[in-house]
């Protein structure tokens, strides 16, 4: 890894503002904007997540959260971030559930860890899916979010914890996460290339060798006519309509421009393999509208 891409922020502060007021609805917007899909979507995603990730050596049972090149970045919410480090906080009883240095030091042998996780779908759906020896967090830049997903019947069970964090920084040390998980926020992480390739990097440090990173996101369809009509679909339905049931127009618009413009399959999977993955391998969803990349360390 490159010194120059190694302190390339990964979360950008005016997205993590503009999420914020969106939170209570996000999840409802999604459904509607998506017919639903983006649920079955993330059940594809979590079928291939756990398909065979507990084979192997598990993670370190003695990992711990705040250690490793990322230190300064405490995970008691209860903390004050250090100064430019795009780490957010939040007192742990006002957010409802919070990683502490304890919880890290107690955590199961297996980790599985959702990035970028907003309100916790996926990572709520992992939570029921992991067995006792498993422990599930949910991370993200937005606590706003992050309060709808310690909300969660998961959360509050204690099957699922919430962590405030920069994907680029993670407050893990090295080789001691099993399974690294994003869907639908990758376009966030991509301010860049290098951003993006930065972030996955990230990722691939905290996995432990044989650990998996499964990725779903929206793509670029191959064929000519559906990328239009998703484009078309993108532009003059979801920006207009979730502008309008949201309130938040800024928002909406970035996210139909980010989805217009994001990388196709195939030059994704281009960049996973360049953060340090092997294996990688592309499903396509929907006549090419999303995929789901699987890749090992």
């Amino acid at each position: 890894m490159t010194a120059a891409l190694s302190h390339i922020p990964c979360m950008n502060k005016s997205i993590q503002k503009m999420f914020e007021p969106l939170a209570r609805r996000y999840e409802l917007l999604n459904h509607i904007m998506t017919f639903g899909m983006d649920t079955l979507w993330r059940k594809e995603a979590l079928r291939i997540a756990a398909e065979n990730v507990a084979a192997g050596t598990p993670a370190d049972p003695h990992a711990d959260l705040n250690t490793g090149p990322n230190a300064d970045l405490n995970t008691d919410l209860n903390a004050t971030p250090s100064p430019g480090a795009g780490f957010s906080s939040v007192p742990a009883p006002e957010l409802g559930l919070g990683v502490t240095p304890e919880h890290g030091r107690g955590l199961a042998r297996r980790i599985w860890l959702d990035v970028s996780t907003g309100t916790g779908e996926m990572a709520d759906m992992l939570s029921r899916r992991a067995g006792s020896g498993t422990t599930v967090l949910a991370a993200d830049f937005s606590i706003q979010m992050l309060r709808v997903a310690a909300r969660k019947k998961s959360a509050r069970a204690g099957r699922m914890l919430v962590l405030a964090a920069d994907d680029g920084r993670l407050p893990f040390r090295d080789a001691s996460v099993d399974l690294v998980t994003i869907s639908v926020g990758t376009r966030n992480l991509n301010s860049s290339r290098d951003a993006l390739l930065s972030c996955f990097r990230e990722f691939c440090r905290v996995l432990r060798p044989g650990g998996r990173f499964v990725n779903l996101e929206t793509s670029q369809p191959r064929a000519r006519v559906v990328r239009w009509l998703f484009h078309a679909y993108v532009n003059w339905l979801v920006r207009p309509v979730a502008s309008a049931l949201s309130g938040h127009r800024p928002a909406y618009s970035y996210l139909a421009a980010s989805m217009c413009g994001f990388y196709d399959a195939e030059e994704l999977a281009t960049i996973i393999r360049e953060a340090g993955f092997s294996r990688v391998k592309v499903a396509p969803v929907l006549l090419g509208i999303a995929a789901i990349h699987v890749a090992h360390k």
